[in-house]
């Protein structure tokens, strides 16, 4: 009788091991066909956490599964809120978190890049932009020429004949910026944002300002000490 115990519980841990292969077979298999899907989900499966914080890497794997597949699958991520994938090509990522905070995820091959976008709203939205080398995963100087303030005024003087040229220069300080990627054609594009101003205030200025504008390329600056000074943070209306 004992030994047939003990037998019993040799065969099981046996099964056991087998069962834990076999998981395993299954994921590699499972890894191997999602990371063949384009360029992009093989780099954001790669890429260190603290790029994807809230996600574990199981997690990514099952969002790509369930976009690949044509799904809206959603995941939990480590703060409960639902996330998925929301636009997927070849080089562009981009997850949406509950319903408005997004990052995006833009792989720039030519220079070996990636470009990370955030945008968090609350009371104001906050964008940063982060640009990552892919050999080492440091953070490199963007390869792109930010807006100021003063780029989306159409004619200052004319503004400033209309407003005033107080208001013009607490335009100049306080107004917002934020970034993202057009899902179309992967053109980074700025977007102003009077937010901070009120009502009246923008009734003056919106005739004289653009919206938004494409975002320049520049030539890749040397790294810095392996960061960036780039990370603006920004509030939208």
């Amino acid at each position: 009788m004992e030994q047939t115990i003990i037998e019993f519980f040799i065969n099981l841990h046996q099964l056991y091991g087998d069962m834990l292969r076999f998981c395993s077979l299954v994921t590699l298999i499972f890894c191997v066909q999602t990371v063949l899907a384009g360029p992009i989900d093989s780099l954001w499966l790669e890429m260190p956490r603290h790029l994807t914080p809230a996600i574990s890497r199981f997690e990514r794997l099952n969002l790509l599964d369930y976009y690949n597949a044509g799904s809206d699958g959603e995941t939990l991520n480590l703060f409960e809120d639902k996330t998925r994938i929301s636009h997927k090509d070849d080089l562009l990522l981009e997850l949406t978190y509950g319903e408005n905070f997004t990052t995006q995820y833009c792989l720039l091959p030519e220079d070996s890049l990636l470009v990370v976008v955030k945008r968090l709203p609350a009371m104001a939205v906050y964008s940063t932009i982060h640009c990552y080398n892919i050999a080492d995963w440091q953070e490199r100087p963007l390869p792109y020429a930010l807006p100021s303030a003063a780029d989306f005024v159409i004619s200052a003087d004319s503004l400033i004949a209309s407003a005033d040229a107080y208001l013009y220069e607490r335009f100049l300080q306080r107004a917002s910026i934020y970034y993202e990627y057009r899902t179309a054609d992967r053109q980074l594009v700025a977007t102003l944002s009077l937010g901070l101003f009120a009502e009246e205030e923008q009734k003056l200025l919106w005739p004289y300002l653009r919206r938004e504008q494409a975002v320049a390329s520049r030539s890749v600056a040397p790294a810095r000490n392996g960061t960036s000074d780039y990370a603006l943070p920004n509030k939208n209306q």
